[in-house]
């Protein structure tokens, strides 16, 4: 389950990692058939506080640019789900994705938040407008 720490700990996770001369390669995957499981918006506080909200939209945006400076080509392995920070899976290099994978971006909408935190740009990217458009708002 991700939790807020987790989102903190991503930020310096990815920092670390993008600074770190002697990786040489970097794969990205989950566990149980999932990218990552699920989140708990409960551990994030209150996130319509315009504070709370800065501090994670400020992190989900850090996550983006720390892992888009790794130097080394990274492989996302994707097994069945990948509806939380599929972004992240979406900016690797290489995009490995077993025969029953799906992207998509379920938790914002369902907890009554708009994801603004890159994910957008990121499915775009890859996908193009219309159909990210089609895969964040129709999981």
């Amino acid at each position: 389950m991700f939790t807020a720490f987790d989102h903190t700990e991503f930020v310096e996770a990815f920092y670390r990692i993008a600074q770190d001369r002697a990786n040489k390669i970097v794969i990205l995957t989950g566990t149980g058939g999932k990218f990552i499981p699920g989140i708990d918006f409960s551990s994030f506080g209150e996130i319509a506080d315009p504070d709370v909200w800065s501090q994670v939209h400020d992190e989900g945006v850090q996550i983006l640019e720390n892992l888009g400076n790794i130097r080394v080509p990274v492989i996302a392995a994707v097994e069945g789900r990948a509806s939380v920070h599929s972004e992240c899976a979406l900016l690797a290099n290489v995009i490995v994705a077993g025969e029953g994978a799906t992207f998509n971006d379920m938790p914002h909408f369902a907890d009554g938040i708009v994801p603004g935190d890159g994910i957008f740009t990121t499915w775009s990217y890859r996908a193009g407008a219309g159909r990210a458009e089609a895969f964040l708002l129709n999981p």
